[in-house]
């Protein structure tokens, strides 16, 4: 599914570009806004609330709140409607403890499949991954190159389309 089919399905989508549009100067209102996005079945929201929570973005920062909104999109249905996003943030929660293997494994599956999707968030972090050698020393020389490839798909789209929905998404770390 293409970045205009993921967006679509949400339920009110100018109301989430402004909510984003506020996670930096004005968090507890994007908060606001995202929680009557929630209400609404907005799955994309809850992946940004379970952000705003990891980040302490005008909250107390709150790992387990911002696992349980992440968790909440991903059992909505955002992995099975093909998220990317949901799928890179969840990822992003399992790799929180790095010491289990398990949440780790699960990671890096979320990661493959936002990949295999294109997206860039997702191709990046996981080329991170093997370049630190997780996944075994043999693969480092292959997540260099997605990770080097990925800051020049990304630089190409951001000047071929300045406005894309697949620069809207949040930083890495």
């Amino acid at each position: 599914m293409d970045a205009q089919g993921e967006w679509a399905r949400e339920p009110n989508l100018a109301t989430l570009r402004s909510a984003h549009g506020h996670l930096r100067d004005d968090p507890r209102q994007a908060l606001a806004e995202f929680g009557a996005l929630a209400n609404s079945g907005s799955i994309m929201s809850l992946v940004y609330i379970g952000y705003i929570f990891e980040e302490g973005l005008g909250v107390e920062r709150s790992p387990l709140k911002a696992e349980e909104f992440y968790r909440r999109a991903f059992e909505q249905g955002s992995a099975e409607k093909n998220d990317p996003r949901s799928m890179y943030w969840l990822a992003f929660s399992f790799l929180k403890d790095s010491r289990n293997r398990d949440q780790f494994d699960k990671a890096v599956q979320q990661l493959e499949r936002a990949s295999s999707l294109g997206h860039l968030h997702s191709t990046r972090k996981l080329g991170k991954i093997l370049m630190a050698g997780h996944l075994g020393f043999g693969k480092f020389l292959y997540g260099l190159w997605i990770y080097v490839s990925t800051a020049f798909r990304a630089a190409q789209l951001a000047v071929d389309d300045p406005t894309s929905d697949d620069l809207l998404d949040l930083p890495l770390e």
